[in-house]
């Protein structure tokens, strides 16, 4: 979760649901907001993805922002970050198959086990504004709150150009399936 200052002096929560475009975002902020500040329960559970239930209880603001993407992008952005990168150990052998048969939303685990991975929607309740990745590039809309015009690479991108069975499709569905509702995805 990252708290900054906008172009009007209002206090900005821009809430991080994981591989939505958050880190990019973060360092983003980092670099150029105001009054920017990083919060990170370092919990193992929600770490900086905390939702804004959670928040609440820990800081204030005047406005709330966060960006969500489809399902199926998200997945396999999620799938290839977890058995492509070295940063969390355990998951470069996974098949896609064994990926999805692991128990996806098991609330007792942190955010980067593919059981951890919590569900959009139980972010948003309360957000005042919603952004969809796939309609507009989150730096630029950074750039427009702040009041920032800089350029900004992406980060902690990971190749996910491949393609996905109907039945694994058909999982993700099933998943995410109120996430696909709730956000107006197809």
């Amino acid at each position: 979760m990252h708290i900054f200052t906008d172009k009007n002096n209002q206090r900005v929560c821009l809430v991080h649901i994981p591989k939505c475009a958050g880190t990019s975002c973060g360092n983003f902020l980092k670099k150029y907001a105001r009054n920017h500040k990083w919060i990170n329960l370092e919990d193992g559970y929600y770490n900086d993805h905390i939702p804004l239930h959670v928040a609440h209880k820990i800081t204030k603001w005047d406005y709330s922002i966060c960006f969500v993407r489809n399902p199926i992008n998200r997945f396999k952005s999620k799938y290839s970050y977890l058995t492509q990168t070295n940063f969390h150990s355990g998951y470069q052998n996974y098949s896609i198959d064994e990926f999805l048969q692991q128990k996806i939303n098991l609330n007792e685990s942190g955010c980067w086990t593919p059981e951890g991975w919590r569900k959009q929607y139980e972010y948003l309740e309360g957000i005042d504004t919603i952004y969809k990745i796939e309609d507009t590039d989150p730096i630029n809309i950074l750039c427009r709150i702040t009041g920032v015009q800089k350029k900004h690479k992406k980060m902690n991108m990971s190749n996910s150009n491949f393609n996905l069975s109907n039945a694994q499709l058909q999982q993700i569905y099933d998943i995410f399936d109120k996430d696909f509702a709730k956000l107006n995805y197809d």
